[in-house]
């Protein structure tokens, strides 16, 4: 309510305070005409609840335990009203009439326990869920910083002798080879290639820059 009818929410917080304030009635001495006082209050405030509490929900806006907290107010003082009626005569006095909102208060003040303590348990629910869900994208991070550093530890690795093949393919292509061996060296060759591009592609997802070799007879491996 506080979010989607702002001024509806301070007027009941208003009412609130006003039924506080009027508690001190008892001591002073003017506790009828306080009583008179509430009553024209929850009269009015009766209807609001059951308007917003049915207009909230159908928005979706609260649950249906809320809902039954709204909803349960105007029922109290529906007993209460009844109450009023049969003390001034206006309708028949009956015990069972006269006991309604004592009956009604209880119930009320029951519901509103066991709607706070399902409230709390579930605020508890989505706090573990939130805690285990934090604790499992944690673990998945650790699992993925540790296997990116293994991937870029053996892509490193594999260039030096990599490197080392490359450069002994070159030394020997410049010396006369039969065409099955020219064969076989550019199959050897394409592998190596290969593998090459795939240690540059583990060293990107580790995060580290691949290193450029230039594998010939002359320069060592890196």
């Amino acid at each position: 309510m506080k979010k989607n009818m702002p001024r509806l929410h301070q007027l009941l917080i208003a009412a609130v305070v006003l039924n506080l304030v009027l508690q001190v009635s008892i001591p002073l001495g003017f506790y009828g005409f306080a009583m008179q006082i509430e009553g024209v209050v929850f009269i009015i405030i009766t209807p609001v609840l059951l308007f917003t509490s049915w207009w909230l929900w159908r928005k979706k806006a609260i649950d249906r335990t809320t809902l039954l907290l709204g909803l349960l107010p105007p029922f109290y003082v529906v007993a209460a009203v009844l109450v009023q009626l049969s003390i001034h005569g206006i309708i028949p006095f009956h015990m069972a009439i006269y006991s309604l909102w004592q009956y009604a208060l209880i119930v009320h003040i029951i519901t509103v326990l066991i709607i706070a303590i399902l409230r709390v348990r579930a605020e508890n629910r989505q706090l573990e869920q939130k805690q285990r869900l934090a604790r499992e994208l944690q673990i998945e991070r650790e699992a993925s910083f540790h296997q990116r550093q293994f991937m870029g530890m053996v892509a490193h690795e594999f260039r030096t002798p990599l490197a080392v093949i490359q450069a002994a393919l070159e030394n020997l292509r410049l010396s006369a080879a039969s065409t099955s061996q020219e064969a076989r060296f550019d199959r050897i060759g394409r592998a190596a290639t290969r593998l090459v591009q795939l240690t540059d592609n583990c060293l990107a997802d580790a995060g580290s820059p691949p290193t450029i070799c230039t594998s010939s007879a002359s320069r060592p491996p890196c």
